[in-house]
Parts: structure tokens; sequence; C-alpha cells
């Protein structure tokens, strides 16, 4: 197995890093949507640019566990820490 795979998976499976590329997604897919949304879901006038903003929620949404199991993670220890 190459010896970069690891690496890969690490940067991959990454809720912080998943979190981030999806925000990024999101923030530009909706700032080439925005003008036309309503109107373009209205007469069911898809682009690219709305697959992606979904395919971005998902994302978010997918990875939140994640994200929270880590900051809850974090939490736990900063308070063992301190008692």
């Amino acid at each position: 197995m190459p010896k970069y795979l690891p690496a890969i998976r690490r940067v991959v499976n990454n809720p912080f890093a998943n979190i981030f590329v999806a925000l990024i997604l999101l923030t530009t897919s909706l700032m080439e949507a925005w003008e036309t949304l309503f109107d373009d879901v209205g007469e069911m006038n898809f682009g690219a640019h709305h697959g992606i903003m979904l395919f971005a929620v998902f994302q978010i949404l997918k990875t939140l566990p994640d994200l929270m199991d880590a900051l809850h993670f974090i939490h736990k220890a900063h308070e063992d820490e301190h008692h």
C-alpha cells in the first residue's frame, strides 16, 4: 500500500476538514444562486449550483455528529484537567 494513503484517509475523514469544505461549497453555491434562488425553485429551473448547495447542506449535517462528539471530548478533557 502506498505510504500516502493513510494521510489521505486522515484528511478526508477529518470532521473539521469536511465541514470546512462543505461550508465553502455552501457559500460559493449560495453566492451563485442567491439572486434567483426562489424564482428558480418556483419554476423548477435547477442548475449545478443548486445541486452543490444541497450536497453541501447534507455534508454539513453528516459531519455534525462527529464534530459534536469531538467538541464534547475536548470539553470533558478540559473539565477533568481543571477538577
